[in-house]
């Protein structure tokens, strides 16, 4: 084994803004890192550049059109005996490893001997966590995911609430984190723009957690996945880079109100980076790969929006869809993404009607996988104005009657950056090896990079050229 390893999955962040934050931030962590770290460039070639696909191709050493994977909630065993992730591997072999909200992670593995914890994605359709005592945590992280994807939500379960707080100490949730909260639930009462940095605090939560785990059991390797930075570079990246768009496009009042979002992410991320430097420093066998299995660019143009149409009653939509509640069963989306599983005597009903759906005049995008897994998209914009009818096997029917409902974006925007092939990938160690000459890495190279690092021999079906001497 040469290193120890510390995973930093940084989501979607390309180098643009790693560069670009560095420049305004030159004392930061990020900035001490790229001068003593070996830096490439990740690049995928996945069919389908969504980060439930690009970072199980990273894990498992092996491209989509191998691993078959392609949306959240997907069932994994064939994948998993085929080409399973790295950690599982390093499990395998007698490594100490812990996996915390790396995507496609679910569910806990039955053999836990060698593993110092594990927390699944925040899109698990469960809680279950190793140790049980993140369970509440968990909770709230799935609680607070499916309920922000699109708009973040005011409220807070209280039950759940209360009973992570009275965990907090124990967790590793530290009093600087409480007082940054605190001072964050103030500030989205006098600005209701900040409510957005919601989804930033559970990266910054989960983080702290992490730490103590790290600090606690010293796995050999270990992951941790935040996608805080990534959601901001989405919506606010025409507020942040303007001079990728045509002036005339931008509305400037927007652009002010949330030109310091994805600043304000990469600062929660440098903070977390600090003390993996702190701690790297105090354990001299530890190295930490930051890495993104692909980056984000600017769209187009700025799609700005009012509103969004989603499922509001997912029982109402699928009753008019044919299903009764035994008959269907929600899987982990991403709005206004959604997944089911239908009952085999139903699914022929279901495809049918599904395929008939037709709103603003265009049928809607279905996908469907093996095991009568149906994933459908939504996210039509803008039709508060329109006489919000569909047609459903040929017959009209309204938004309410079928369970829609155009609801309004909090931020004005869809996405005004989208995934883009080539991602970030540094390795700081003792002693530190600077190269900046940023040589494209499939991300797929990763997996056996880390293999090798730990001597298991590479299998077969990944690729086995190593960049890293």
């Amino acid at each position: 084994m040469k290193n120890k390893i510390i995973l930093f999955e940084l989501n979607e962040v390309p180098f643009k803004v790693l560069d670009w934050y560095c420049q305004r931030n030159q004392r930061s962590n990020f900035a001490f890192l790229c001068q003593r770290s070996q830096q490439f460039k990740t690049r995928t070639e996945d069919k389908v550049m969504s980060p439930w696909v690009t970072w199980p191709s990273a894990h498992r050493g092996v491209f989509d059109s191998h691993h078959k994977i392609s949306f959240l909630g997907q069932d994994l065993e064939s994948a998993d005996k085929k080409y399973p992730p790295v950690w599982q591997i390093l499990s395998d072999n007698g490594f100490r490893t812990g996996v915390f909200g790396s995507l496609q992670s679910y569910p806990v593995p039955k053999d836990l001997s060698n593993y110092a914890f594990y927390v699944p994605d925040v899109f698990a359709p469960s809680n279950e966590t190793f140790p049980e005592s993140l369970n509440a945590f968990q909770q709230l992280n799935l609680v607070m995911s499916r309920e922000s994807a699109r708009n973040v939500s005011h409220g807070i379960p209280a039950k759940i609430a209360l009973q992570l707080a009275t965990q907090l100490p124990s967790l590793g949730i530290s009093p600087a984190t409480i007082a940054d909260l605190v001072q964050q639930l103030v500030l989205e009462r006098v600005d209701s723009s900040k409510l957005a940095r919601r989804r930033t605090y559970q990266g910054v939560l989960a983080a702290d957690i992490y730490l103590r785990l790290l600090n606690k059991t010293k796995p050999e390797f270990s992951t941790f996945f935040t996608n805080h930075v990534a959601s901001n570079m989405h919506r606010f990246w025409a507020a942040t880079f303007p001079e990728d768009f045509d002036p005339s496009e931008h509305k400037p009042e927007w652009s002010e109100r949330y030109k310091a979002e994805i600043e304000f992410a990469m600062h929660k991320a440098d903070a977390f980076l600090g003390q993996l430097l702190k701690f790297v420093n105090a354990n001299r066998h530890y190295a930490i790969w930051v890495a993104s299995s692909m980056g984000q660019g600017a769209e187009e143009k700025i799609p700005y929006v009012e509103s969004m149409l989603l499922i509001a009653d997912k029982n109402k939509f699928m009753k008019r869809l044919g299903l009764e509640k035994n008959d269907w069963e929600e899987r982990p989306a991403m709005v206004p993404d959604y997944s089911f599983y239908v009952s085999p005597e139903k699914a022929d009903r279901f495809r049918h009607l599904i395929q008939s759906l037709i709103i603003d005049g265009k049928t809607i995008p279905i996908y469907e996988e093996s095991n009568n897994f149906f994933h459908i998209s939504l996210g039509h914009t803008d039709l508060d104005g329109s006489e919000q009818l569909a047609t459903l096997d040929g017959q009209k029917i309204s938004f309410e009657n079928l369970g829609l409902r155009c609801v309004e974006s909090q931020d004005s925007v869809s996405a005004s950056a989208y995934h883009v092939r080539e991602g970030i990938f540094l390795i700081y160690e003792s002693p530190a090896k600077q190269s900046i000459d940023r040589t494209v890495l499939p991300s797929t190279e990763i997996a056996p990079l880390i293999l090798e690092n730990f001597g298991i021999p590479v299998p077969g079906y990944m690729r086995q050229h190593s960049l890293v001497g």
